[in-house]
């Protein structure tokens, strides 16, 4: 439509117990909904959803081999932490990008995760509270094999646990692919 075009996707992982956890049985989901809506002129919007059933999922942090998938990231793993793979999280987020025509690219992304501190996750009761993280990406492709990233967040947590501090993060990556 005038210049731009609208996609969505949805997501949806059916974890089961395969007997070979040894802390009980492990039975949990992950679903999740995205919509976006990109413009001929570099300038894109996206918003999405992701939802946890009662276990965390396996394979989450670095574990994604257990998944039987290289690169598994639900659709609010926009976040440092990664906290909205935990038993019960509920998460949302938008984010609102360009890219300019000289390989530079910019977003800027937002997630709220909603933690049920109720749910139990395979190794302990989910104790992380609930967050809002905000991030600025930029990134440049350099050529065919390389570019960099920088990215900028910060993460709010809404509690005030002993063990639980707001957090900026400053990320420079250079990738290379060989």
């Amino acid at each position: 439509f005038n210049g731009g075009k609208v996609s969505g996707a949805f997501q949806y992982l059916n974890q089961k117990d395969n007997g070979k956890v040894k802390i009980g049985t492990l039975d949990t989901y992950l679903t999740g909904i995205k919509i976006a809506v990109n413009f001929d002129r570099g300038l894109s919007f996206k918003t999405m959803y992701n939802q946890v059933g009662d276990d965390t999922i396996v394979g989450s942090g670095t574990y994604y081999s257990d998944l039987g998938l290289n690169n598994f990231i639900n659709y609010t793993d926009i976040q440092i932490d990664g906290e909205a793979l935990n038993a019960g999280a509920k998460s949302y987020g938008m984010v609102v990008g360009y890219n300019f025509k000289n390989g530079f690219n910019s977003a800027f992304k937002f997630v709220h995760i909603e933690q049920d501190l109720t749910k139990n996750s395979i190794h302990t009761k989910n104790t992380r509270p609930s967050s809002n993280e905000w991030n600025i990406d930029i990134k440049h492709k350099i050529d065919k094999q390389s570019k960099v990233r920088i990215r900028f967040a910060n993460i709010n947590y809404e509690s005030s646990h002993k063990n639980e501090f707001d957090e900026n993060n400053l990320r420079i990556i250079y990738d290379f692919k060989f």
